[in-house]
């Protein structure tokens, strides 16, 4: 019996042994992250975003993290830029949009795929990658305004501007926008 015994006890311990190492392994493959970021995972079974924690092994999947916090993309049009009003008087402006990536799985996979994680997270990127829409829009609003109705009625403006622009761009939400420093050229 005393050999039985002595069996028994090694058995468990190798099968402790075993379960302890097979979770030292998943705690080694385990993704955590904080609140205003997302897990993208990629690789075997597809694209899949979470926005708590997943499992991801190594050579099958790929783990980039995600920040979907608010940013600035900030628009300065000055000088030989700047935007030409109604009246055709020429405005230096600083317009400042607030905006994030909706926090839906559909919109965080149109952002990634149009401008990837990296880029998606960088402040600077996205006033780059927005650019040209938003100018565009901003030059439209303008012509519809007088240059002294863009001082005294920004909110009304700032309204234009939004709906000109839409509320949602590649997976980003406008949260709010800023009219900064309008004065008036010459």
């Amino acid at each position: 019996m005393d050999m039985v015994s002595s069996m028994s006890i090694a058995i468990i311990v190798v099968f402790i042994c075993m379960f302890l190492g097979v979770l030292g392994i998943l705690t080694k493959f385990f993704v955590k992250v904080s609140e205003g970021e997302v897990i993208i995972k990629s690789g075997v079974g597809g694209t899949v975003v979470s926005f708590s924690s997943t499992l991801a092994i190594p050579n099958l999947h790929s783990v980039e993290i995600l920040d979907i916090t608010a940013k600035q993309a900030v628009l300065e049009r000055r000088d030989k830029n700047a935007v030409i009003c109604r009246d055709n008087v020429a405005m230096d402006i600083k317009i400042v949009f607030f905006m994030r990536i909706n926090s839906t799985e559909e919109d965080i996979l149109k952002t990634i795929r149009s401008m990837g994680c990296g880029k998606a997270s960088d402040p600077e990127a996205i006033s780059l990658y927005f650019e040209s829409k938003f100018s565009e829009s901003l030059e439209t609003a303008a012509r519809r305004y007088e240059s002294s109705e863009i001082f005294n009625a920004r909110e009304q403006f700032k309204k234009e501007l939004g709906n000109i622009i839409g509320n949602e761009i590649d997976g980003f939400v406008i949260e709010d926008i800023a009219v900064n420093f309008p004065s008036r050229i010459g």
